[in-house]
């Protein structure tokens, strides 16, 4: 059921994962960038804060910025294993791989692959402050709308 909490989740994570998009797009090489990479990374940022956040909103205030960071942990999760999925097609349609197995662990070389790209201080302080802080605000919300 939509309420309040649930729609402020969705797009305050929607933002911060734009943010993190832009944060993170520094670190790809400049001739690569999957397609509809910021659109697909605010949709993944949009269902994740309705999904995680939305149904923690109304919780104590206490509990807002660990399910922020939870939310947003989430949404990162999700985001890397996606586009690591859609490289490994991508590798695949060019034969690259020699069998299914050998292509369904490629997807986690990739994902750990981008994960290590994202090991910068600067990625990881607007994910944990940018989780906390949208995690608050979609609390604030989720409390006084319900």
């Amino acid at each position: 059921m939509p309420t309040a909490g649930k729609l402020a989740g969705a797009i305050l994570f929607a933002v911060l994962a734009y943010v993190l998009a832009v944060n993170y797009r520094a670190e790809l090489p400049l001739d690569y960038v999957p397609n509809a990479f910021y659109i697909w990374c605010v949709v993944i940022g949009l269902l994740c804060g309705w999904r995680v956040m939305g149904t923690r909103a109304g919780l104590p205030a206490r509990e807002a910025p660990s399910s922020g960071i939870l939310t947003v942990v989430i949404t990162v999760l999700v985001a890397v294993l996606f586009f690591s999925t859609q490289e490994m097609l991508r590798r695949s349609a060019n034969k690259l791989y020699k069998g299914p197995l050998e292509a369904v662990v490629g997807i986690f070389e990739i994902a750990a692959h981008y994960i290590g790209m994202m090991a910068t201080p600067a990625f990881f302080g607007t994910m944990m402050l940018g989780g906390v802080a949208c995690g608050m605000l979609a609390g604030m919300v989720g409390r006084r709308w319900p």
